[in-house]
């Protein structure tokens, strides 16, 4: 079925990699601003009621921020061409 809309799920993650191996560190879930806006979508699919909406970009931020703070100190962070078009 071309153009059919089909389950999936959107996440954001932060992955290191050294020379000693590679770690996924951390994921958040990119939830569409109509998931978090419609009450009863929330209530189905169990989203907390904390849970805001927030870009991809804002979400990877989050994840990078985190990571600094718990110490971790990249030399460089790659990322998707997406988050280069999006002023957060």
């Amino acid at each position: 079925m071309l153009f059919a809309t089909q389950p999936c799920q959107v996440g954001v993650f932060l992955a290191y990699i050294s020379s000693k191996g590679q770690s996924l560190l951390d994921r958040r879930l990119y939830l569409p601003s109509s998931w978090t806006k419609v009450r009863q979508r929330r209530k189905k699919a169990h989203i907390p009621s904390k849970v805001r909406f927030a870009t991809k970009t804002r979400l990877a931020k989050g994840i990078l921020y985190s990571a600094i703070k718990a110490g971790i100190h990249p030399a460089w962070f790659v990322a998707d061409e997406v988050y280069s078009r999006d002023a957060a």
